[in-house]
């Protein structure tokens, strides 16, 4: 297998944005939002020449993570989201990402931890052969003891009890609390957000209802996403990212 993008034999950052660059363009052709089959068979052999070479092993954890979960009718596919973590967890050691390592940030050490720990963590959960699952839980919990060791994580790692604790806001913020659901009226932005609800309702709607195609315009104009729900399941629109504004949102 050739691979499609050019890629570096020691340096596997590099062949990650590579390989993301060039399926990226694929996913999101005609604003599809999945690979075709044909596409996938790319995945499949990008996946398996990974497991051969470790300096690819993070371009396919990222490929398969980010476009290789769904087939286009909305079927997981099982054994991409088993190799995504296990790819991202041998990418750990094909890189200067050990526990101790002075280059943490450089190698986005904290990427390969997490997802893999993460993934494998969504397995077992979702794994009806009992053994298999316990295999799977097994590994997020080693690889979450590995997280906890890290020095620069030693003043939270102490609340990381499992894999789904893991939460490098935390670093940045420590001490403060930590939680995917907020009391509304505790939250600036959350206030906000909600005061001003019918206008943003209004507008959207608006849009949606427009003869002309206007949300579709709007997607084809930056048709990224970065979610994993099954294709046609979330649509994404952009109105800030990166903090770059999209005035063609704004001005409809």
């Amino acid at each position: 297998f050739s691979l499609p993008f050019q890629y570096s034999t020691d340096f596997d950052l590099y062949n990650q944005g590579e390989a993301v660059t060039y399926f990226e363009e694929k996913f999101y052709h005609e604003n599809r939002k999945s690979l075709t089959e044909d596409e996938l068979r790319e995945v499949d052999s990008l996946r398996e020449r990974a497991f051969k070479e470790p300096v690819l092993a993070l371009a396919a954890a990222q490929v398969l993570y980010m476009f290789a979960w769904f087939r286009p009718s909305g079927q997981i596919i099982r054994e991409n989201v088993v190799a995504a973590a296990q790819l991202f967890e041998s990418s750990i050691s094909a890189s200067r990402c050990s526990a101790e390592s002075p280059e943490w940030n450089e190698w986005a050490c904290d990427i390969r931890w997490m997802h893999s720990a993460l993934l494998y963590n969504w397995l077992a959960e979702t794994e009806r052969d009992v053994p298999l699952s316990q295999t799977f839980m097994s590994k997020a919990y080693e690889l979450l003891a590995g997280l906890r060791s890290v020095p620069r994580y030693a003043g939270v790692s102490d609340r990381w009890v499992t894999p789904l604790h893991v939460n490098f806001n935390s670093v940045k913020f420590p001490g403060r609390p930590t939680r995917p659901i907020w009391d509304t009226n505790k939250v600036a932005i959350g206030r906000f957000l909600e005061e001003n609800h019918h206008i943003f309702k209004a507008e959207l709607e608006a849009i949606l209802n427009d003869h002309r195609g206007l949300f579709q315009e709007l997607q084809r104009y930056d048709p990224s996403r970065e979610h994993l729900a099954t294709p046609g399941g979330w649509e994404t629109v952009r109105v800030v990212r990166y903090h770059h504004w999209y005035d063609l949102f704004c001005e409809m």
